[in-house]
C-alpha cells in the first residue's frame, strides 16, 4: 500500500497531461494489486513490470510518460519476490524474465546506451535483489527442515519414554 501510495504521489506531482496522469495512476494501482499477490504469484508482478518497462522503452524518449521513477521500488520487489518465492521450472521462468528486464533496461531505457558501466550497474541492480531473495528462500527452507527434525526428535523422545515406562511397568508387575 505504501509503495502504491508513493507511486501515485509521483504520478500526481509529475508535469504532464491529465491523460498521462490517469494512465500512470491506473498502472500504479495495477502494479500495487499485483504486489499484494506477490508471494502466491510472483511471476505476475515480474511479468507486469517487464511489460510496463518494455512499453516505456518503446515510447519516444521525449515523452513525459517515459519517466516511471515511482515504479522503481516495485521493480526491486518483483525481482526479489520472484527469487524468494519460486523453485524449479518457475524459478527458471523468473530468471528468464529478470534477464529480459535487465536487457530492456540496459538497451531500451538508459539514454547513455550500452556501456560497461551501464551493464555493471543494472547487473548489480537486478542481481542484488535476486541473490537476496534466493538467500532468504534457502534460509526459510533450512529453518523448516530444522523444525521438522526437531519435531521428529521430540516424537522419538516421547516414544522412547513410553517404551521405558512399559518396561518399567513390566518389571514392577513381575516383581510383585
Amino acid at each position: 500500500a505504501a509503495l502504491t501510495a508513493l507511486a501515485l504521489l509521483e504520478v500526481a506531482l509529475r508535469d504532464g497531461p491529465a491523460e498521462g496522469k490517469l494512465a500512470g495512476s491506473a498502472i500504479a494501482i495495477a502494479v500495487g494489486l499485483a504486489a499484494v499477490r506477490r508471494v502466491r504469484t510472483p511471476l505476475l508482478l515480474l511479468g507486469l513490470i517487464l511489460a510496463i518497462t518494455a512499453a516505456v522503452a518503446a515510447l519516444p524518449k521525449d515523452d513525459a510518460t517515459g519517466d516511471w521513477v515511482g515504479l522503481f521500488p516495485f521493480l526491486l520487489l518483483a525481482v526479489y519476490s520472484a527469487a524468494a518465492h519460486t523453485s524449479g521450472a518457475r524459478m527458471v521462468v523468473a530468471g528468464v524474465l529478470t534477464i529480459a528486464l535487465y536487457l530492456v533496461n540496459v538497451v531500451g531505457i538508459d539514454p547513455a546506451g550500452v556501456t560497461a558501466e551501464t551493464a555493471v550497474f543494472y547487473g548489480l541492480l537486478f542481481g542484488s535483489p535476486w541473490v537476496t531473495g534466493r538467500a532468504v528462500r534457502q534460509r526459510r527452507l533450512n529453518e523448516r527442515q530444522l523444525e521438522h527434525e526437531r519435531a521428529r526428535a521430540s516424537a522419538a523422545i516421547v516414544a522412547e519414554r513410553a517404551r521405558i515406562a512399559r518396561e518399567l511397568h513390566d518389571v514392577v508387575a513381575h516383581a510383585i
